[in-house]
């Protein structure tokens, strides 16, 4: 897909999405509830699409167990549909089938899948040398001892578990590694359980749940800040002014919120008016720093939007604790720098940190990117096509994933070809 920018324009409209993050999370709690209340502004994401049917032909088959064999389900390649099914199954009475495509078969399950058979689950696996597909056969789980954690490359899992906990017989005691990755997703997941009301204690580097039950009720989803980062990058890169979103709130569950502060040292000036936040870019924010240093360990789903506004900035940027980034939809590290070593080889992995030597960026024309089948390496290497004349990005429809109309709504800044 070929895409060339627009010409400037006195101001702009952006309508973002509703949090896939809390979408999926509640989408698991009210089934678990066995409930049918409502969920506002759902997402509409690919992912939060396959959990919310893969859900609903499980209700299905409540009234009707034991059918005639194992009922096949397939996340594709979304990491939390997977492990928060692999969990919900492990409890559902009748046998399952949960399939994932190839690059599922390399990020993070064992642990979760050795943790529910702590548990009493009964998960096997079809092949030796891969995690899918797995055989489940729901029943009753008991905790009867505390599971320690040593690997921190997802949060999923510990949320997977989190969410699980109040049908969980006895009391469960998480124990977490030391430094965990996105931990902002564990909180999150613990005020909705919370919310709902799960009962979970959290100690010195422990979550401690109690078994419980949940009562769902009707609900609302907030806008998702991890989506807000393209758009943050498209101002920063493109130097776009009066970009006008959503009515940004205070957001206690989401981590990303904190993205417009990391932004704001590469020019972005967040105002609001009656109805909007609009977001600009300010020449005089960006200059007050000539290196950047951030650390994501709690929130790397801002870095492939950050590293592609920092390098345009052409400033000696650090960006610390990437690990979790490399058993994403794909090795966002290497893809990161492999895409932007197009445009002058200034960037350099130094174990989990990411770096970017200073340097004038240079537009170019015809710059062809892959962006390796993930979601949010394609939106963030859009947005070079603001100081480039063309470029073009392969499966431009991988953005799906989390963002279904991110191309419409990015269609007053650039034109797909």
């Amino acid at each position: 897909m070929k895409i060339t920018r627009k010409r400037r324009k006195k101001e702009y409209t952006i309508s973002l999405p509703y949090s896939k993050s809390i979408s999926n999370r509640l989408l698991v709690i009210r089934s678990l509830a066995n409930s049918k209340e409502e969920i506002l502004n759902l997402s509409d994401s690919d992912d939060t699409r396959i959990l919310e049917n893969a859900i609903q032909y499980i209700e299905s088959e409540r009234d009707c167990p034991f059918g005639t064999g194992p009922i096949d389900l397939n996340c594709r390649n979304a990491g939390t549909t997977a492990r928060f099914l692999t969990a919900l199954l492990s409890i559902e009475d009748d046998e399952w089938i949960i399939d994932a495509n190839d690059r599922m078969n390399e990020r993070p399950m064992l642990p979760l899948i050795n943790a529910l058979r702590s548990l009493g689950a009964d998960i096997k696996t079809k092949y030796e040398k891969t995690i899918f597909p797995l055989a489940i056969k729901g029943k009753q789980l008991s905790a009867n001892k505390q599971i320690i954690f040593e690997d921190n490359l997802t949060s999923q899992i510990i949320s997977a578990l989190i969410l699980l906990s109040p049908r969980i017989k006895g009391i469960m005691k998480l124990v977490l590694p030391q430094n965990q990755v996105s931990s902002p997703y564990i909180n999150m997941t613990i005020a909705l359980a919370r919310q709902f009301g799960a009962v979970i204690e959290e100690g010195d580097n422990c979550i401690i749940c109690s078994e419980s039950q949940y009562k769902f009720h009707k609900t609302e989803v907030e806008i998702d800040y991890s989506a807000l980062c393209f758009v943050y990058c498209f101002v920063c890169v493109g130097k776009r002014e009066n970009v006008r979103a959503n009515k940004l709130k205070t957001s206690t569950l989401q981590g990303d919120s904190i993205a417009g502060e990391l932004f704001r040292h590469l020019g972005l000036e967040i105002s609001e008016d009656e109805d909007f936040s609009i977001l600009s870019y300010n020449e005089e924010l960006a200059k007050q720093n000539k290196e950047l240093f951030f650390d994501l360990k709690d929130t790397p789903d801002i870095f492939p939007a950050l590293a592609t506004a920092a390098y345009v900035s052409g400033k000696e940027t650090v960006i610390k604790n990437l690990a979790s980034l490399r058993v994403k939809e794909s090795n966002r590290l290497e893809s990161m720098m492999n895409e932007l070593n197009k445009m002058g080889e200034r960037c350099f992995i130094e174990e989990n940190d990411f770096h970017i030597k200073a340097g004038r960026f240079k537009a170019k024309s015809n710059l062809s990117f892959n962006c390796y089948d993930d979601h949010r390496i394609a939106m963030a290497l859009s947005s070079i096509a603001l100081v480039c004349k063309e470029i073009e990005i392969d499966n431009h429809y991988c953005v799906s994933k989390s963002w279904k109309s991110f191309w419409k709504e990015m269609s007053d800044f650039i034109v797909l070809e």
